[in-house]
Formats: structure tokens, C-alpha cells, sequence
């Protein structure tokens, strides 16, 4: 049984977003009213904390990168040794159990790949809001869309 929702989005925009960043106002408006515990992974931008506890139901885990770091493994010898993907797993591995909860992923096969790759065994959800074109990840993979058009898009 899942006892906690990790979600999850490319790491673009800081959640509560301070802009326009539509999935990631989406994510914290529907994590701050969940009945059942869950976290959320984001990006740390500049002026957002490492922790912020929401509710007793929602708190959100920041992952922030150093300048160093980014110039040095992810820019010059794109050798990194801790992605942004490890630093999600981390933070379910900190909150629960792999077998008690599932990270949901919005909006990025890339993201869903690279959990996957690290992971075999996570339990994972993608939530599209966007018809894509590459193929899907892999034949099991589970997909939350919020219209029929999406709905049928991937079912192709």
C-alpha cells in the first residue's frame, strides 16, 4: 500500500513558483491539500530554503547545486556524480521506503528514464500534461492525463 506520494518535476522552476510555471503551481496546489502524507522534490533557486514544511501532510525538499558543481560536472566534463535524479531518490529514501511510496514525475520522460535507469524498481508514475513525441519509456510505464485527447495520443 502507498503511504506517501513524492512529486517530482524537471528542475526549472522552484515550488511555490514566484512566476508563470504552470506544473509547478499545479503540483504545490494539489500536494498542500492532499489527505495523505507526501513530499515534494523540486530545484533550489536563489531565496528558497533547503526544507519548508507545508502541512502536517506536505513538505517540500530542495535540491540545489552549487556553481562549482554545475560548472565542473555538468558543464565542462558532463561526468556527474550525484544528478539531479539521485538527489530524488535520496530524498524518498529519506521521507519512506521504496516500497511504501511513488514518485510521481511531471511532465518529463527524460526525468522518468533517468529515475528508472538508477532505479529498476521504483515505483513511478508520469502525469502528462503535454502530448510528446518520443516513445514511451518502457511498456509498464503508468501515465496520469487530464483529457481524453492525451489519453488516446499515448494509448497509440
Amino acid at each position: 500500500m502507498i503511504k506517501k506520494i513524492i512529486f517530482t518535476v524537471t528542475p526549472i522552476f522552484s515550488i511555490p513558483p514566484r512566476g508563470a510555471a504552470a506544473v509547478e503551481t499545479w503540483i504545490y496546489q494539489v500536494a498542500k491539500r492532499l489527505s495523505i502524507p507526501n513530499a515534494i522534490a523540486c530545484i533550489k533557486n536563489a531565496g528558497y530554503p533547503e526544507y519548508n514544511k507545508i502541512n502536517d501532510n506536505c513538505d517540500i525538499h530542495y535540491i540545489g547545486f552549487s556553481k562549482v558543481y554545475k560548472r565542473l560536472f555538468q558543464k565542462w566534463t558532463r561526468l556527474d556524480p550525484l544528478p539531479y535524479s539521485q538527489r530524488i531518490l535520496n530524498i524518498r529514501d529519506k521521507v519512506t521506503t521504496q516500497e511504501d511510496s511513488v514518485i510521481v514525475i511531471h511532465n518529463s520522460m527524460k526525468l522518468y528514464r533517468q529515475i528508472r535507469e538508477r532505479n529498476p524498481n521504483a515505483k513511478l508514475v508520469m502525469h502528462m500534461h503535454n502530448a510528446f513525441e518520443p516513445e514511451l519509456p518502457d511498456k509498464d510505464a503508468k501515465i496520469i492525463v487530464p483529457s481524453q485527447f492525451l489519453k488516446a495520443f499515448y494509448e497509440e
